[in-house]
């Protein structure tokens, strides 16, 4: 995926500025770093389409070889989880019917449920698990992991991990950094809607010996 000379505009206010970015390792899952108002989610919206007036252009990406979760709940409360599977199967052919099954059974989630009787850490568990099912190169979360205790986010975690599609390419949006650092491979920071730093952990953490939220709060002060 290549982006380039990415800007977006809401009225006269600038969101993002000029981003350029290449992401071509594979297998990789990436932190996307920055303060609120930064411009992340507006960058994640753009790649999903969701935003489509911006200037510049971006490779790689058509609407069958990504999958978009958002961070607000979009599955119809009137639904029960069942319905919720037999609509993605039969909307996404990347769609994995069996893996989200099996990852529902995972975690306890009945599929007899209805999505209005789902608290708001178990829509986040049901909307991880459908976007995560689909069989694609690209992933796209927008703060995926707010509302779950710690033990259901690290078994989130480990899901994103295991279940993505071998060899493909994970965009994590979250604000939640030192509970989830050691997911990530590598890390984009954005502020004022420019990136001002995209590296891989290993390197970073091995130049400055500090942790991903230390080296945050060094770069955004």
């Amino acid at each position: 995926m290549i982006i380039k000379n990415l800007s977006v505009k809401r009225g006269k206010h600038t969101i993002l500025k000029n981003i350029n970015l290449e992401i071509k390792k594979q297998d990789s899952i990436i932190g996307i770093f920055g303060p609120n108002g930064a411009g992340k989610t507006t960058l994640l919206s753009v790649l999903a389409g969701i935003i489509n007036k911006y200037e510049g252009s971006i490779e790689g990406l058509n609407k069958e070889n990504f999958s978009f979760l958002p961070d607000k709940p979009y599955i119809y409360k009137d639904l029960k989880l069942k319905n919720v599977l037999s609509y993605f199967d039969g909307e996404y052919s990347s769609f994995n019917v069996q893996k989200a099954r099996r990852l529902l059974n995972d975690l306890g989630l009945d599929e007899n449920m209805r999505i209005i009787d789902c608290s708001k850490g178990m829509l986040e568990q049901i909307h991880m698990i459908m976007s995560i099912s689909r069989e694609v190169d690209y992933y796209f979360f927008d703060e995926p992991l707010a509302a779950v205790d710690p033990l259901t986010r690290d078994r989130l975690m480990e899901i994103i991990e295991k279940e993505k599609k071998p060899g493909s390419i994970v965009l994590i949006s979250t604000h939640l950094i030192s509970d989830v650092e050691q997911l990530f491979t590598d890390v984009i920071m954005i502020k004022n809607g420019e990136i001002i730093l995209y590296d891989s952990v290993e390197k970073l953490k091995k130049e400055s010996g500090e942790g991903l939220e230390t080296l945050f709060k060094e770069r955004l002060r």
